[in-house]
């Protein structure tokens, strides 16, 4: 999903627009929406469903979806795209497969006219994800998100193994036939997790990552977009506001579609952003739900080589629990 968005910004030129300028926002915000959409319908294991993988990371459904995005106001239906035919050996008019109709219904559910009260304080915490890079003298970086050992409640050891049963099997779905990521024997589930490395002209650059379930993926980006386009060094890249979009199929529990009812459309925003740029965004269609300062549910931190002093470099978020270290 992430590179996804990458695909679909890489033809807009977000420098000048400028850093969460209402026109930043909103294109990075209609752009996630849209690789959400396709997350939600198309990703699933490969080894057990069809999934246009390569379709979805061409340059040219990029630039059709890229197509869909309206400078001038917010879209909140869910549209999908199709993909299948941007894969290898397609023909013209190649359909190819897609949800079923219950899938559609479901994430086509819109958004009610209700106000969406701001949110006062830093979420609840949770203890579910943690994550971890490394980058070391060599060159070497590492990434990583340990999770669903312990998620939403807990659960079971595995004898004296000291090695816990996970529980990401609630990410799949039961009840669309035909979708690739329904439930099924020896079956991988859809996973949010995104630990990420980025390699800069073929060589290291950063290790990064980030807790947050249905977040991760969107925290990665703005942390990546703030040091690749606007030069920000890693921990001002990190310490900067971000905003995430609930538009999208929840991927736990009843997989609701903006995570709880009737909160389609939501985005969430921490309050540090440049004055009017949240009423803004409102004028343009987006239903923003506002977080105190720090407050977003993520906990981003990364690793990375100095490209051009080959220094070793970290970061890390003051929104969870997180360090640096180095030795």
């Amino acid at each position: 999903m992430l590179l996804q968005a990458l695909n679909i910004l890489q033809g807009f030129d977000l420098e000048r627009m400028g850093l969460h300028s209402t026109e930043y926002v909103h294109t990075v915000a209609e752009a996630l929406k849209l690789a959400l959409s396709d997350r939600d319908a198309y990703y699933g294991d490969p080894a057990f469903a069809k999934v246009p993988a390569a379709g979805l990371l061409t340059r040219a459904y990029g630039d059709q979806r890229r197509a869909l995005i309206d400078p001038t106001r917010a879209d909140n239906s869910v549209r999908l795209g199709n993909p299948w035919k941007f894969e290898p050996g397609a023909t013209r008019g190649d359909a190819g497969t897609s949800t079923n109709g219950s899938h559609v219904r479901q994430a086509g559910r819109q958004p009610s006219a209700a106000s969406v009260p701001p949110i006062d304080g830093p979420p609840t915490p949770s203890p579910d994800t943690t994550n971890i890079n490394v980058a070391d003298a060599r060159g070497n970086l590492f990434s990583a998100s340990p999770s669903s050992g312990w998620f939403v409640g807990g659960v079971f050891i595995a004898g004296d193994t000291g090695v816990p049963l996970g529980n990401r099997m609630q990410a799949f779905v039961l009840n669309e036939d035909g979708h690739p990521n329904l439930v099924q024997g020896g079956k991988r589930p859809r996973t949010t997790l995104t630990p990420t490395i980025v390699l800069r002209d073929g060589k290291p650059f950063l290790a990064l990552s980030s807790p947050g379930g249905d977040t991760q993926d969107q925290q990665a980006l703005q942390v990546f977009l703030n040091i690749a386009v606007f030069g920000m060094r890693p921990q001002q890249a990190i310490e900067a506001p971000r905003f995430n979009s609930l538009h999208h199929e929840w991927s736990f529990g009843r997989h609701g579609f903006g995570d709880k009812e009737g909160r389609a459309g939501v985005l969430q925003i921490e309050d540090r952003m440049p004055p009017g740029v949240v009423e803004a965004l409102r004028l343009l269609g987006h239903r923003v739900e506002i977080l105190g300062p720090f407050s977003m549910d993520t906990g981003t931190n990364l690793a990375g080589v100095d490209p051009t002093y080959g220094t070793l470099v970290g970061a890390a978020d003051v929104r969870r629990e997180r360090f640096v270290v180095g030795w």
